[in-house]
């Protein structure tokens, strides 16, 4: 009995250190009602990196990076701001356009001093381009990229469902919440 005993914990041992990355696809709505697919590097311990945040495009962009920078910070990241980077490159005469490529990104990253960066966008669907009482969706992607390596550490997507159609402050909240109740839980 007891040789079985320790190969099943021997067993398990093996099968939770070969667990895949934590990802969500169930398309169930989670905290705040969004639908997350996300999934994060494994043995990536996301709090201990000092993050760059580079891109965010959409609407309510600004309001995004502050929700964004906000979330890494409750869970210990040191965050620093795409205004402070680009401070910090303009010695280099290196600027981040509003659009900003992987690449160049990563380079600014590097320059920056920081592990990794956060790239981001919102998109809108529904109300924006049709009935403004339509049902509308408000889709959050998002990746954090290691500036050493390019590889990507976290990737995934938020959709928050607003069926009544009026796109406020709220939905885009609570859809960036539940993106990284995701990635740190």
């Amino acid at each position: 009995m007891k040789p079985k005993f320790i190969f099943l914990t021997i067993v398990a041992c093996i099968l939770v250190n070969c667990a895949p990355a934590r990802m969500t696809t169930d398309g169930v709505a989670h905290l705040n009602g969004s639908i997350t697919d996300i999934i994060v590097k494994p043995n990536v311990v996301i709090p201990s990196l000092k993050i760059g945040i580079i891109s965010i495009t959409g609407p309510n962009s600004e309001l995004a990076e502050s929700k964004i920078t906000m979330n890494f910070m409750r869970h210990g990241c040191q965050v620093v701001e795409r205004s402070q980077i680009n401070s910090i490159l303009k010695e280099q005469a290196f600027q981040l356009s509003g659009l900003v490529d992987e690449e160049n990104a990563i380079k600014a990253g590097k320059l920056a001093g920081v592990n990794a960066i956060f790239i981001g966008a919102i998109n809108l669907s529904g109300a924006v381009f049709g009935d403004p009482k339509a049902p509308s969706d408000l889709i959050f992607t998002g990746r954090l990229i290691d500036v050493n390596s390019g590889e990507i550490i976290v990737i995934g997507s938020a959709k928050f469902h607003n069926k009544f159609g009026i796109i406020t402050n709220k939905p885009i909240d609570y859809t960036i919440d539940d993106y990284f109740t995701v990635v740190f839980r």
